[in-house]
């Protein structure tokens, strides 16, 4: 809902500038809740921050030029990888003490 608010605030900002800032979150998102199982979850993120960046730019203008083809583009040039950034648990807690 906040970013759908931020996006309604950033209404005539240049598309580029909204976009790397949706990269941004997407980043930041990613960087917390990136674990191993949830590569499903990650793209379902992804893919609910283009629809509302594809509604807010179809209302900009009466009418709707902007294409899902463009926001592909747009996306995979200013967004990240969505990929797995953390290990599994018993790789990351997995400390060897010299005793």
């Amino acid at each position: 809902m906040r970013i759908d608010e931020e996006l309604c605030e950033r209404w005539h900002h240049d598309i580029r500038e909204v976009g790397k800032w949706l990269g941004r979150v997407c980043e930041g998102w990613i960087k917390s809740f990136a674990v191993p199982g949830s590569s499903r979850f990650i793209r379902g993120f992804a893919r609910r921050l283009q629809r509302l960046w594809m509604r807010a730019l179809r209302r900009r203008s009466q009418r709707a030029r902007f294409g899902w083809k463009r926001l592909e583009r747009m996306t995979e040039l200013l967004w990240p990888r969505s990929s797995i950034r953390h290990p599994w648990p018993d790789q990351r807690f997995a400390v060897r003490h010299p005793r």
